[in-house]
C-alpha cells in the first residue's frame, strides 16, 4: 500500500501526516521545525526527515506538500528535486483554504508566524492577498508582533518609561533588560524567534496586561484592513496559531467568521484525491 506525506510547513512548524493514500487512512501525525522554502529547500527537508523519523518511516512514496515561500522559485524547484519521490507541491495559503472549507467557496486568513489571506469565489478561482513575509508584510502575525513588542519596549527605555506592564512582558522574555540585549536578538533572530515572542504577549494580554493588549489591537487593526479585500456574504474561517486569539476580536467587530471544517493538511488529502474543483497552482516533479 502507497504511503503518502502531507506536509504542511510554515514559518515556525512543519506538521506532517502520513496516510494510507489508497484509502485516506491515517497513520500518524507529527510537529517539527519550520517549513518555509525561504529557509532553503534543505531545511525543509531537515525538517521533513525529522518528523518521518518521529513516525518511524524512513521515506514516503508520495508527498503532497503545502509549503511557505513557494514564490522562491529556485527553492520551489530544488525542493521538488531533491525528492526521491513523486511530489506535489502548493502554497500553504491554497492547503489552508482548502482545508478550512472542504474545497468550497469562502475565505481563509491564515495568523500564524506570517499573515495571508486567500479566498475561493463561485467561479472557482482563488484569490490571494498579503503573504509578503516578514520583511515586507505580515502585519498582525506573530513574527511581526514579536518585532513590535521589541520596537516599542526599546523606545520606551529610551525615555527611561517602562512600567509595570512593560517589566512584565521583559521578564517573561528572557532575553536580557538592557538595551543592548535586544539589538543583539532582534539583529540574530528568525521570524520563528519573533513569533515565540508573539506567545508572551497572547498570554500577558490574558493576564489584562494593557501593553499586551494594545500590541494585539494593533494586529487587529491590520487583519481587518486585508478582511476588506474579502468579497462580502464569504464566510471567513481563521488558522494558524494565533486564530484562536484573533477570532473573538473579529466576531465583535461583525467579521462572519465561521469554524474552520478541516486544516491544512485535510486540504493538502483533497489535492492528493483530485477532489478539488479550483484553480490551484500545483507544481510536480513528474508530467
Amino acid at each position: 500500500m502507497t504511503i503518502a506525506a502531507l506536509i504542511d510547513g510554515g514559518g515556525s512548524k512543519t506538521r506532517v501526516r502520513l496516510i494510507h493514500f489508497e484509502t485516506g487512512s491515517i497513520i500518524g501525525e507529527t510537529v517539527s521545525g519550520p517549513g518555509n522554502l525561504g529557509l532553503g529547500a534543505g531545511a525543509v527537508y531537515a525538517s521533513i526527515n525529522n518528523a518521518c523519523n518521529i513516525l518511524q518511516c524512513s521515506r514516503p512514496d508520495r508527498i503532497i506538500a503545502g509549503l511557505a515561500g513557494t514564490e522562491y522559485a529556485f527553492e520551489r524547484d530544488q525542493f521538488l528535486t531533491l525528492s526521491s519521490c513523486p511530489t506535489q507541491l502548493i502554497s500553504d495559503r491554497d492547503s489552508g483554504l482548502l482545508g478550512a472549507h472542504g474545497g468550497c467557496v469562502g475565505g481563509c486568513l491564515t495568523v500564524g508566524t506570517g499573515v495571508v489571506l486567500s479566498w475561493l469565489d463561485h467561479d472557482g478561482k482563488i484569490n490571494r492577498r498579503g503573504g509578503f513575509g516578514f520583511v515586507l508584510g505580515d502585519q498582525g502575525g506573530g513574527a511581526w508582533i514579536g518585532l513590535r513588542v521589541l520596537q516599542q519596549l526599546l523606545k520606551l527605555a529610551d525615555r527611561s518609561a517602562w512600567q509595570a506592564s512593560h517589566y512584565a512582558v521583559v521578564e517573561e522574555m528572557k532575553i536580557g533588560s538592557a538595551r543592548e540585549d535586544f539589538i543583539v536578538f532582534a539583529h540574530t533572530a528568525s521570524p520563528a524567534d519573533f513569533a515565540l515572542l508573539a506567545q508572551i504577549v497572547c498570554g500577558q494580554s490574558i493576564l489584562g496586561n494593557q501593553f499586551a493588549r494594545d500590541l494585539l489591537d494593533e494586529g487587529v487593526s491590520y487583519l481587518v484592513e486585508i478582511l476588506d479585500e474579502l468579497p462580502q456574504g464569504l464566510p471567513i474561517a481563521l488558522v494558524g496559531g494565533l486564530a484562536t486569539v484573533y477570532t473573538p476580536k473579529l466576531h465583535q467587530l461583525g467579521f462572519n467568521v465561521t469554524e474552520p471544517k478541516g486544516n491544512a493538511l485535510d486540504g493538502l488529502a483533497l489535492i492528493g484525491s483530485y477532489r478539488v474543483q479550483a484553480s490551484v497552482d500545483i507544481w510536480t516533479n513528474y508530467e
